[in-house]
């Protein structure tokens, strides 16, 4: 059960830094899309510290499955 809520906890952190990626990646097709990223880019700093607190609190549930000894497979 500690196991499944580290690997839950990973893929939701996973995926809100996939968005990030995708937005920081997309072209803008005008300048309001420019100037969009741009303000984007400029709040990347402030949603990497809110995730900072999901990702230390997984990364305790992560050392209390080492703790147990407790084996993932690699693509974990």
């Amino acid at each position: 059960m500690i196991a499944e809520k580290a690997k839950l906890t990973n893929f939701t952190i996973q995926a809100i830094f996939g968005e990030i990626m995708t937005k920081i990646n997309a072209v803008p097709q005008n300048i309001e899309e420019l100037t969009d990223q741009k303000k984007y880019l400029a709040e990347i700093p402030i949603e990497i510290g809110r995730q900072q607190k999901a990702i230390e609190r997984c990364m305790r549930v992560y050392d209390i499955c080492d703790e147990f000894q407790f084996e993932f497979s690699n693509s974990e």
